[in-house]
This record gives C-alpha cells, structure tokens and sequence, in this order.
C-alpha cells in the first residue's frame, strides 16, 4: 500500500477525468493570480454517504448497498485489493464550509491553494464490501429479509491504480479540518439511509 501523498506529489493524470479535474485547478490559479484572489481547491478522496446516487458516475459504496437490497451480488472487480480513502460526506460538506470561512490571512493571496480532504486510511474492495454486508445484514434481517448475496468477482478494470491514499495534513493546518466520521461509523449511517429508502420504494 503506497504512502498517502501529500498535495506536493507531482500530478500526471492519465484519465479524463483527472485531466478535467487537474485543468480546473489551473484556471483557478490562473484567476487567483489575475484578479488578486485567495482561491483554495479541495481535493477529495473517495467519498461515499447517505443520499449518493448509485447511478453513472457513483461510489462503488452507495452501487454496493443498492445491488445488496435488491437481492444482488456485489460486483468486485479483479482481485478486489485496490486501495482506496474513503471519506463521508459530512466531513466533505464541513471542509467545503471551513474553506469557505477561512479568513483570508490563512489563505496565500494571488495563489491557489490546493487541500486534500481525506482520511489517509486504506481500505480495499474485498473489506469495504465486507463492511457493507456487516452493516446491512442486520437491518435486512430484522425485517424478515434473508442472508445478503456473496459477492461475485469480474475482470479487473483498465488503468485502475492500486492504491490511492491522501495526505490532509495541510488541510488542518490551514482550515482546520480533520475527518471526523471513521468508516465503520460512515457505513453504518449510508447502510441504514439506503435500507429506509428501498423500504420507501
């Protein structure tokens, strides 16, 4: 498992979507250094939560929690131990808002900044659905529901990095900010919300 990286850690994005994500910070600095600006972008890990659409471009926990309930295996692809920093949401909606309030004298001026927001803690496929299952089961049980499906493995995917940690030292140093909700919490929480919602049809 690699170490987290810091924001330091050159960028090389070989994906479209790291390209756009990579382009938009550099418009950013590029209107932060232009117009006099203390500008800050955040940079998520993986983030998952209640309320997450599991369609399209979703996270693979609110895609396991959907196919679980419906009575589906959980798809794994590969081996299952790529390494991931999940985050929830509510931490990731705190950052948002400490980046926001920060008093300019805590942001460079004429300059981006850019933050990590993660935990910095790994966890793989195979042990994230593990965690699912745990948190899921008992609430289908206790409804009468049976045994979750085990989980199915399918090819890996193209290009899928092995391990992608954050460092979000910085990000407590200059707004604050610390992940607050440990995983096991988090999948609780998102378990019991996407549990209500199949319930509500």
């Amino acid at each position: 498992v690699a170490e987290p990286a810091p924001e330091s850690t050159p960028a090389g994005p070989v994906s479209p979507y790291g390209i756009t994500k990579w382009v938009g910070e550099r418009y950013l600095a590029f209107y932060a250094a232009e117009h006099g600006l203390s500008a800050a972008a955040l940079r998520y890990s993986n983030v998952y939560g209640p309320r997450q659409n599991p369609h399209g471009e979703a996270g693979v926990v609110a895609i396991f929690c959907t196919r679980l309930l419906a009575g589906e295996p959980a798809r794994i692809n590969g081996d299952g131990r790529y390494v991931r920093d999940y985050v929830f949401g509510a931490d990731v909606a705190r950052a948002n808002v400490l980046a926001l309030e920060a008093p300019a004298a805590q942001l460079p001026p004429r300059s981006l900044v850019s933050l990590n927001i993660g935990t910095g803690v790994g966890t793989d496929v195979i042990e994230l659905e593990a965690g699912i299952r745990a948190a899921l089961q008992p609430l289908v049980t206790g409804h009468g529901g049976a045994a979750l499906p085990v989980a199915e493995h399918g090819p890996p995917r193209a290009g899928d990095l092995r391990s992608s940690l954050v460092d979000a030292r910085l990000a407590a140093d200059l707004i604050g900010w610390r992940p607050e909700v440990p995983l096991v919490t988090g999948l609780n929480r998102t378990a019991t919300w996407f549990f209500g919602s199949a319930a509500r049809g």
